[in-house]
């Protein structure tokens, strides 16, 4: 018997190359994958993450102003009805909200949370923070995607506990490569790898210093990921005479 086909939109603010936007691609590629129509909404064009999405997703832009991004966002939802709208990070979780409640739709919305807190240093992010326990309640739904981020939301911002579950974030396995063989490995050099956004609550110039006090000549060193403390971690490999063991590889797919 075929399951009945559904309408989904996901929402984010674009996809860039964080972690939460890459599962929001993945998401509504699963969703479309399923047979489901999917809209993807988000506010600006990016193209780090981009390639994993399925053509058969419908991609909405809204624009970059958070308050024109809002309107459009609630006139897409009373346009295209959705069964269900979900968002991922708090600004993206506040701004459905509020297109949510002005289309009528609060009961379809399923708000995800990401990270704690201190990842989303914006004013709207400690806005959305603030207003955890009145979208965790009208809201249809809300997601933490570990134990320890659910328990971190409720006890700290006040979500509900009865309406808040997690679901672990998806993996991506129709593209994986051959694993190395046990000779392969152990012929190598040995090799440290870290990716995420290069911000400072990462803290990549305390990773380079612990990599300095490791005694393995051949070791290296490889950092996936963009941010705005790349200089500073740049500065602290230099610093540390590192450069030919650690590199900054940079965002990749």
């Amino acid at each position: 018997m075929l399951k009945p086909r559904r309408k989904i939109l996901v929402y984010t603010h674009a996809l860039t190359g964080g972690g939460a936007e890459r599962v929001c691609a993945v998401l509504a590629s699963g969703f479309a994958e399923r047979g489901n129509e999917v809209i993807l909404a988000v506010d600006f064009a990016a193209t780090e993450n981009m390639h994993l999405i399925d053509p058969a997703v419908r991609v909405v832009v809204l624009g970059a102003s958070h308050f024109l991004a809002v309107l459009r966002l609630a006139l897409l939802l009373f346009r295209e009805k959705p069964d269900a709208a979900l968002s991922g990070l708090s600004i993206s979780n506040l701004k459905l909200f509020l297109a949510s409640a002005l289309s009528g739709r609060l009961p379809r919305m399923a708000a995800s949370y990401h990270g704690y807190s201190l990842s989303e240093p914006q004013f709207l992010s400690r806005v959305s923070y603030a207003l955890t326990p009145f979208i965790t309640r009208l809201a249809g739904a809300t997601v933490a995607v570990s134990e320890g981020l659910r328990s971190s939301i409720v006890s700290r911002w006040g979500a509900s506990a009865a309406r808040t579950q997690v679901i672990y974030n998806p993996v991506v396995t129709g593209r994986s490569h051959a694993a190395g063989t046990e000779a392969e490995l152990l012929g190598r050099a040995p090799v440290v790898l870290a990716a995420g956004r290069l911000v400072s609550y990462k803290n990549f110039p305390l990773l380079v210093r612990a990599f300095g006090q490791v005694g393995v000549p051949d070791a290296r060193l490889t950092i996936l990921g963009q941010g705005p403390e790349r200089s500073r971690i740049q500065d602290e490999i230099d610093r540390l005479g590192l450069g030919g063991r650690v590199e900054l590889a940079g965002y990749t797919d």
